[in-house]
C-alpha cells in the first residue's frame, strides 16, 4: 500500500471515529432517561434435558443466464446418554431462476426458513425433546416477504398461468411454507416441548422507548450500557407478529386460497421476548417463547447454562450452525453435479446458462 493511500484512509478513519464520538455523547444522554431492570443470573438447573437445535443455511450462484440456489437445514437432539449417537437430520432443497439475483436471494432465505421449520416439526414429533433451540426470532417466522409483483398478481387476482415463471415458484414457496408452519404451530400447540428462539446478534429495539428509536441505539447497546457488562437478564416483553401478518394481505390471501384451513390465531402466535448475558462484558442475546408456553425467565435461564460454551453463548446452536451452514465446497460440488447432468442432455445450452457469470469468476 503506498503512503498516499495509507494517508487517506487515516483521513477517513478519523472522520468516523469522530462520528462515533458524537454517537457516544447522544448515547450517554439517553441512557439517564430509560430504566431496565438487570437481574441477577439463577444457578443452573440440574435437571436432565434434551434439546433440540435447528439451524439453516442457503447459498446462490450467479451464472450467465441463471441463477442456482441452494439451502439446507439441521437439527438433533443432544443433553442426555440417550441422544448420543443419533444423526443430525439434515433436509435439503434446490432451485433455479433466472430472475435477477435479488429474487433468487429472497427466495434462498424463504427456502431455508421452510428446511428449518420441516425439521423443527419432524423433532419434535419424533424425539418430543424438552426444549427446542430455533436460531432468530419468532417474529421471523410470520415476518414474511413477497416480491411486490406477486404481491400485485395476488392482488388482482390474476389466473395463475399469467405468472411468469420466476414468480410462480416464488409463489409454490410461499404456500409450501404456510403449510409447513401451520403442522409446526399444531405440533407446538399440541406437545410439551418448549420453542425457544435464539438471537445472538440482535438488532432489536423492544427496550428502546420511541422517543430514542432512530438514535444509534439497539437493546444489546443499551443493556451493555446500562449492566456495565455484569452477567445478567432482563424482564420480558411482549411482542404480537400476528400485527405482522395482518399487514400482509396478499400473503393470507395466498394461503388462504390454497388451503382454506391454513389461518393463525392472534394469540397462539404472540410471544415474549427476554435477554440474558452469561459472562463479565459478554454480548446479551435474545431469548423468544410463546406466551402459550411461557415460563418465568430464570427458570428458563437456569436449564441454558447447562448448555453454555463458558462464553456468551450456547454450544447446541453452535453444533447446529455447523452442521447447516453451505460452505463453498457443498456448492461447489452441487454446481457441478448440476452441470455435468445438464451437459450430458445438451452440451450448448448447458455452457450457454451454466456458465459462471464475470463476477463469480473474478471473486
Amino acid at each position: 500500500m503506498t503512503t498516499e493511500k495509507i494517508i487517506r484512509l487515516g483521513e477517513l478513519a478519523e472522520r468516523i471515529a469522530l462520528k462515533v464520538q458524537s454517537l457516544g455523547e447522544n448515547l450517554s444522554e439517553s441512557l439517564n432517561s430509560i430504566n431496565v431492570e438487570w437481574n441477577k443470573l439463577p444457578e443452573p438447573d440440574k435437571e436432565n434435558i434434551v434439546f433440540c437445535p435447528v439451524d439453516g443455511g442457503s447459498r446462490t450462484k450467479q451464472l450467465s443466464g441463471s441463477t442456482i440456489i441452494y439451502a439446507q437445514a439441521a437439527g438433533r437432539p443432544m443433553g442426555t446418554e440417550k441422544t448420543k449417537g443419533i444423526d443430525w437430520q439434515i433436509e435439503q432443497d434446490a432451485e433455479i431462476l433466472t430472475s435477477g439475483t435479488k429474487l433468487a436471494e429472497d427466495l434462498a432465505g424463504q427456502v431455508r426458513l421452510r428446511l428449518e421449520v420441516t425439521v423443527a416439526a419432524n423433532l419434535i414429533e419424533k424425539h418430543s425433546p424438552d426444549i427446542l433451540l430455533l436460531d432468530g426470532t419468532l417474529n421471523s417466522l410470520f415476518l414474511i416477504g413477497m416480491p411486490s409483483r406477486l404481491n400485485t398478481f395476488i392482488q388482482e387476482d390474476s389466473d395463475d398461468e399469467n405468472l411468469e415463471s420466476d414468480l410462480s415458484v416464488y409463489r409454490r414457496e410461499l404456500i409450501a411454507y404456510g403449510d409447513v408452519l401451520r403442522e409446526f404451530m399444531d405440533l407446538v400447540n399440541e406437545n410439551s416441548t418448549t420453542v425457544l428462539s435464539l438471537s445472538k446478534d440482535s438488532y432489536s429495539k423492544l427496550y428502546i422507548p420511541d422517543l430514542y428509536s432512530d438514535e444509534a441505539l439497539t437493546d444489546t447497546v443499551l443493556l451493555r450500557l446500562k449492566s456495565q457488562g455484569e452477567p445478567g437478564y432482563t424482564n420480558s416483553k411482549i411482542s404480537t407478529p400476528s400485527d405482522l401478518l395482518k399487514g400482509n394481505k396478499q400473503l393470507l390471501r395466498l394461503w388462504q386460497k390454497s388451503n382454506p384451513k391454513l389461518k393463525f390465531s392472534p394469540k397462539e402466535i404472540e410471544y415474549s421476548s427476554f435477554y440474558t448475558n452469561f459472562i463479565k462484558n459478554g454480548i446479551p442475546f435474545r431469548t423468544d417463547i410463546f406466551n402459550s408456553q411461557f415460563q418465568a425467565e430464570e427458570s428458563i435461564i437456569s436449564k441454558l447454562l447447562q448448555i453454555t460454551n463458558g462464553q456468551d453463548w450456547l454450544i447446541p446452536p453452535r453444533l447446529a450452525h455447523e452442521a447447516a451452514v453451505v460452505r463453498n465446497e457443498i456448492l461447489d460440488h452441487f454446481y457441478h453435479q448440476v452441470f455435468v447432468r445438464a451437459e450430458k442432455q445438451n452440451p450448448k445450452i448447458a455452457h450457454y446458462v451454466l456458465t459462471p457469470s464475470r463476477r463469480e469468476r473474478t471473486q
